[in-house]
């Protein structure tokens, strides 16, 4: 590389017109960012009307490529100062309505050629096409330019940038890797998102030809996402922003865990290049690479119906998907994608019935997860990738027979909620919380009972129709009507099924928190057939929302049917002593009982410690000096302070807290271990569920043994090792002894360069020079990365012990 400085306007006289790469993301700076660079200028400009001259203001490097191929002139890095640049030179173009510079020659003679996405509203800002600011980021940074110059001296700001802003202008040669450089430059600006670094992996495999391979094969990627996002972009009441980015990063991490194994968002890039370069064998053969990118396409068809189900044309089949978003997890969307392929090779139409089937039994399975099973919500993402190959693993099974013993088989805890009667598990449902701001999982849950209701049309409700009979705020009036336990059924009852119905928005903004007396009258001549419940419904208490609730959520259980035929082997290792997410009700400590009004884990850990210190007073300083993890004064912040709560003790000089950010079985664990350093014998302690079920503590785990050392080796040496980094970084050591030519065709492992950009690293010494080593993997990826530098240094992997 060749590296000089020089003005801007130097580096514009040297290469006239400057192109962006089909692979750098979209224009993405933010108006604060633009503003800093405006501000920098702006200090320039103050400084020339005071006659000085001197001052210079470097921006950075620009890194160009110039190809021999085109004659173009790449640029690798600095895309967001240069396109910020000539924004500014437009928008000074803009307010020189007298032509009183010569900005317009300047602008003819310098040029930039941006991404397709870009390159559209770039011209319109030059052409000066009618424009709201509101079409993309780019134009909207240009109306924030314009709008900040409005009233400056833009002669002075048109030397200012020209002439006094200052860059790094470095040239990388023929022979030079581009690609490498990207990846290392780009890993300490903004971070890109993996399918930007995928896009720029794959185009360079295409350095001749781009424009159509960018056409054939990103570009579809590309608007599928759009047009997702567009779908997608008001999710309920809250108008949020869905970044198309997310949604080909997830579907390519879905493509990637086809063959069973899960991969987590960080993996997304180093994955998508290892299964690149297995599928096309490490040859650069052309027709190998169009058949990966097709066969990339041919899925994306598939993840196109699994997210945005309206563009499904089979009735059935929409249908269900449309139940299966409504449950707001992108869990199943690996098992899904599976199986849209497997029954494409099989026959879709012959197995269409089977497949809707399959979706009905993976939605069962979710909403008895989300509702009895929250233990194993978090795990579903590691889960639902091997369902896939395991279910079509065997030739000419039963599908429907086989998946329920697959899915119980593989959940770890609580198996008995996907079997349990009908009846048993309503009662988990009358008590489940359905409804938050924009709950689809709500609406799902109206929906199927409006049907049940006789209501044979699809139900297009939404959140907007949502009714609370028993208001969200309660004034005096129902304070005094619901009596002294307003509070306790309030936190109870509110966003159960029984207090929820629809109400069409006319009638749900009359309704508001008048009184049941009033409320009536809207319920009972409702469109919605659910509300027929009213008709003899003369009051609104705590015995009619249980009455309702029971009916209802045992509606409920029928449509999320238990499964049946699941083998016993299938339901072994069932933990039933589970406590997560149960509501409490009360706890008993020395005999006393202590009512709770808020029934979370967290509000439990409050009132037991408040009630313990107020015992005692003595007590704050044993478990101040012994349990720091749990109760300090604010300034020790573990795991558990993430969420914490004041506890207030009569008399005490000092603010007391306590840590709550834990599950509500390890939350029992940390008041054993309490009554332990207090000697209050731990049968003296016990909680009441709502379900009537008596919890008590439970001895702290035992963090479970990392994998040990056992034998690690290269060509038949031992080495000697304190931990797997530094095992590790010793074979890595060894093998580039061996092969220190290839040194530079793993930069994802290993690097001579000193801005690497690694998060975790060794610094080594081989062959005279300092080489950096990147520890920052599992172990299991480190036994990955030890194959793949294997295959690519041809070294038989029976040589390596790891």
């Amino acid at each position: 590389m060749k590296a000089q400085s020089q003005t801007i306007k130097e580096i514009l006289e040297q290469y006239l017109t400057i192109s962006i790469p089909l692979y750098q993301r979209p224009y993405c700076w933010t108006s604060s960012e633009v503003e800093v660079l405006l501000e920098d200028i702006q200090n320039i400009v103050n400084k020339k009307k005071l006659n000085d001259e001197t001052i210079q203001h470097f921006i950075g490097s620009f890194v160009i490529e110039q190809s021999s191929a085109n004659n173009k002139n790449y640029l690798i890095d600095g895309q967001q100062r240069t396109t910020t640049i000539f924004l500014i030179l437009l928008a000074i173009s803009k307010l020189d309505s007298e032509n009183n510079t010569n900005i317009k020659q300047i602008l003819n003679r310098y040029k930039l050629e941006l991404s397709e996405e870009d390159s559209g509203c770039y011209r319109k800002c030059l052409n000066r096409d009618k424009l709201t600011g509101k079409e993309n980021n780019l134009i909207m940074q240009y109306f924030f330019i314009e709008k900040y110059l409005d009233d400056q001296d833009i002669s002075l700001w048109i030397d200012a940038v020209l002439n006094q802003l200052y860059a790094v202008n470095i040239l990388v040669e023929n022979g030079e890797n581009v690609f490498e450089i990207f990846e290392s430059l780009n890993s300490k600006g903004k971070a890109l998102e993996p399918f930007d670094l995928i896009r720029n992996f794959l185009v360079m495999q295409f350095k001749d030809g781009e424009e159509n391979f960018y056409k054939d094969y990103i570009k579809p990627l590309e608007t599928l996402t759009k047009d997702v996002a567009k779908v997608k972009r008001v999710n309920g009441k809250e108008r949020r922003e869905i970044s198309k980015e997310s949604y080909v990063n997830e579907f390519i991490r879905c493509y990637l865990m086809l063959d069973g194994k899960y991969i987590s968002k960080k993996e997304i890039y180093s994955e998508f290049k290892e299964n690149y370069d297995n599928f096309t064998d490490f040859n650069s053969d052309k027709s190998k690479v169009h058949q990966f990118l097709q066969n990339l396409n041919d899925y994306k068809v598939f993840f196109d119906n699994i997210i945005n189900p309206s563009k499904i044309e089979q009735s059935g089949l929409r249908e269900q998907f449309e139940r299966l978003e409504m449950l707001e997890t992108e869990t199943y969307y690996p098992f899904v994608l599976y199986c849209y392929d497997q029954f494409d090779q099989r026959g879709f139409d012959d197995l269409l019935s089977i497949f809707i089937q399959i979706l009905k039994q993976l939605e069962t399975f979710i909403v008895r997860t989300i509702i009895g099973n929250s233990s194993a919500k978090k795990s579903l993402d590691k889960l639902f990738p091997i369902i896939g190959p395991k279910l079509f693993s065997a030739k000419d099974c039963d599908y429907l027979t086989e998946l329920p013993n697959i899915l119980v088989g593989n959940v770890t805890k609580e198996k008995s909620v996907y079997i349990e009667a009908d009846e048993k598990f309503a009662e988990k449902i009358q008590y489940f919380e359905f409804y938050k701001p924009s709950s689809k999982f709500c609406c799902l849950a109206l929906n199927l009972l409006e049907n049940d209701f006789g209501n044979s049309e699809k139900v297009s409700a939404d959140y907007q129709q949502i009714e609370h009979i028993m208001p969200q705020t309660f004034n005096e009036a129902w304070k005094n009507y619901m009596g002294n336990e307003w509070e306790a059924i309030h936190n109870k009852y509110l966003n159960t099924i029984g207090n929820l119905t629809y109400l069409a928005q006319k009638e749900n903004i009359e309704n508001s928190n008048e009184l049941f007396n009033v409320k009536k009258v809207n319920l009972r001549k409702s469109k919605f057939s659910l509300n027929q419940w009213f008709k003899n419904i003369d009051e609104w208490k705590e015995e009619q929302i249980i009455v309702r609730g029971e009916d209802l959520s045992l509606r409920l259980a029928k449509q999320w049917h238990a499964f049946e035929g699941v083998k016993e082997e299938n339901l072994q290792k069932s933990n039933q002593n589970r406590v997560t997410d149960k509501k409490i009700e009360y706890f008993i400590l020395n005999n006393e009982k202590v009512k709770l009004s808020d029934t979370k884990g967290s509000a439990m850990m409050e009132v037991f410690y408040n009630y313990l210190f107020n015992i005692n007073p003595n007590y704050i300083q044993i478990l101040l000096d012994k349990q720091q993890d749990i109760v300090n004064l604010g300034e020790i912040k573990t795991s558990k302070f993430r969420s914490r709560r004041e506890i207030i003790i009569k008399d005490y000089p000092k603010k007391i807290f306590v840590g709550v950010s834990s599950s509500l079985d390890q939350k029992l664990r940390d008041i054993g271990k309490s009554l332990e350093l207090l000697d209050i014998p731990s049968e003296k302690f016990w909680l009441m569920t709502d379900a009537n079920e008596k919890l008590t503590v439970n001895a702290p785990s035992k963090r479970a043994k990392k994998e040990e050392l056992l034998e690690i080796s290269y060509k038949g040496i031992k080495i000697e090792a304190k931990d797997w980094a530094d095992a590790f970084t010793q074979i890595i050591t060894m093998i580039l002894k061996d092969n220190f030519d290839k040194l530079d065709s793993m930069p994802e492992l290993f690097t001579r360069k000193t801005d690497h950009g690694y998060r975790a690293l060794r610094k080594c010494n081989i062959n005279g020079q300092d080489v950096y080593i990147t520890t920052h993997s599992s172990t299991d990826e480190k036994r990955r990365l030890l194959k793949k530098l294997c295959r690519k240094f041809d070294i038989d992997e029976n040589l390596v012990k790891f």
